[in-house]
């Protein structure tokens, strides 16, 4: 709510089917009021305003926290779309992860926008497998140029599948890298 976000419903949300979309809303009797373990449950709505709750929101993604398992392959590309059957309407879903240090909130927030960004046909993952092969090379760490040369100019030359330069720090640079 602190972030800009809207209170729908706090732990007991109800969902209804109105043609092919989800709406959730909250019972009326716990509507705006939200529990806070530590302090306690407080009105959202008389705390942040109204601009800090609303009535009813269309339900576009599911999202599933699990504990962190070192045992697990955990998708990291997001190419493929897993969705979940609610009340015969398929809905995005997505299984987050959770352990100490992890920013939750911010977490939950990409993936909403990449949600909102799937169904606008916009597929970061699948663009970037999309992209050629490119080799990777070892990193390589580059000598400044000798106090004396002034020139600041380094003629390279590709001979083949190697390169050469003329100043001397350049084809110690090379040797490394070729």
């Amino acid at each position: 709510i602190m972030r800009g976000h809207r209170l729908g419903a706090d732990d007991a949300g109800g969902i209804r089917r109105i043609s092919n979309q989800l709406i959730g809303t909250a019972p009326e009797v716990i509507r705006h009021y939200i529990e806070l373990r530590g302090i306690g449950v407080i009105d959202v709505r008389q705390l942040f305003g109204m601009s800090a709750i609303m009535e009813e929101s269309r339900i576009d993604l599911v999202v599933q926290f699990e504990q962190w398992d070192e045992t697990k392959f955990y998708d990291r590309l997001g190419i493929e779309d897993h969705h979940i059957d609610i009340m015969g309407v398929e809905i995005p879903c997505v299984t987050i992860p959770v352990r100490p240090g992890r920013n939750l909130a911010s977490i939950v927030e990409v993936a909403a926008m990449n949600n909102r960004h799937r169904r606008y046909g916009f597929n970061a993952a699948q663009e970037l497998a999309q992209i050629p092969p490119v080799a990777v090379y070892e990193p390589t760490y580059v000598e400044r140029p000798p106090e004396g040369d002034t020139s600041g100019e380094v003629e390279i030359r590709q001979f083949d599948d190697t390169w050469g330069g003329e100043a001397p720090w350049l084809q110690r640079l090379l040797a490394n890298v070729n």
